[in-house]
């Protein structure tokens, strides 16, 4: 269960606390060399979720612990090295990122149809993309994009990531579940929500938080006019968004929207505003970690207060 404590978030969600992940069946865990040995030898995976000890899942050189693919739309300049920054962080190393880009113009997404079009050109490419890191024999997927974790409420996004993990084999960390599991870990209940979306974005994450449970009390959607404008929001502006945003009404402070560039501030809004900051690139890095048994404590992403850990009754 997620602990119960005030108000932090990134690098508490990064803490050391023992996670028992829900992976999909033909996942198995280990506890020791010789149990890993023999299942390496049988063609399984040599998990180790429990044990203290650092556990190999492979023989690969770098990516020992974790090989994590990520998909991510080839116009997306953010979450790639975001996710870098905390992968290059993890104290025990052995975590590698393998990116699958999805092939899509700089196009128009100002407006509402500009947004939908956007959108219909993604998701055809996703199973490609996934499949272009599943070569690699990952062991989990991040979705490096976001809008499309948030359309059609709740239960869609329920379906739509089930559906593609049972295609795969592994499990999948997507940004709004990984908001909404680290909403829960730190008990928050209204949220203030930035996005760089078209209106209809604002609409379908909205809608999102609310089905599962937040409350959603001010929203400020940027209508970027494209992808790689997305990209280029100033540090200055987010700061200024976020104060926009804060009231005593609101518990954390969510950003969506992976190409838009907020994971960086997180430990200085925090100390500005004085609760949590959840950049959806930090929160679904955290879930995939975390979802592999991956505990080691990250210093850089958030005020370190205490441990949180993923609530194993919610499946990744």
């Amino acid at each position: 269960r997620c602990s119960n404590h005030p108000k932090s978030l990134h690098l508490t969600l990064l803490g050391n606390e023992t996670m028992r992940a829900v992976l999909p069946e033909n996942q198995s865990e280990g506890v020791d060399d010789e149990t890993m040995t023999k299942k390496k030898r049988n063609g399984e995976q040599p998990y180790d979720i429990a044990s203290t000890k650092i556990a190999r899942r492979s023989a690969d050189a770098r990516g020992w612990r974790a090989k994590i693919g990520v998909i991510a739309p080839s116009t997306n300049t953010i979450v790639q090295p975001d996710f870098e920054d905390i992968r290059c962080a993890i104290p025990g190393g052995g975590v590698t990122n393998h990116v699958g880009r999805i092939l899509v113009p700089n196009a128009p997404l100002a407006t509402d149809e500009d947004f939908a079009a956007f959108q219909s050109l993604i998701g055809p490419e996703v199973d490609a993309a996934a499949d272009r890191c599943m070569s690699a024999k990952c062991d989990w997927l991040a979705m490096g994009m976001s809008a499309p974790t948030f359309l059609g409420g709740y239960a869609a996004c329920v379906e739509k990531r089930d559906k593609l993990s049972r295609r795969l084999g592994v499990g999948i960390s997507s940004g709004s579940f990984a908001c909404e599991h680290a909403l829960r870990c730190l008990g928050a209940k209204t949220i203030a929500v930035l996005s760089p979306y078209a209106k209809i974005g604002d609409v379908e994450v909205t809608r999102f938080f609310e089905e599962a449970g937040f409350k959603v009390v001010r929203f400020k959607g940027l209508r970027c006019p494209n992808p790689i404008s997305i990209a280029e929001v100033s540090a200055d502006d987010v700061r200024e968004y976020m104060r926009e945003l804060d009231g005593d009404d609101v518990d954390a402070l969510v950003q969506v929207g992976t190409n838009l560039s907020a994971a960086v501030l997180v430990p200085e809004l925090e100390k500005a505003h004085g609760k949590p900051v959840i950049a959806i690139n930090t929160a679904t890095y955290w879930h995939a970690l975390r979802a592999l048994g991956i505990k080691d404590k990250i210093a850089g992403f958030g005020q370190d207060r205490k441990s949180t850990r993923l609530n194993s009754s919610h499946r990744p």
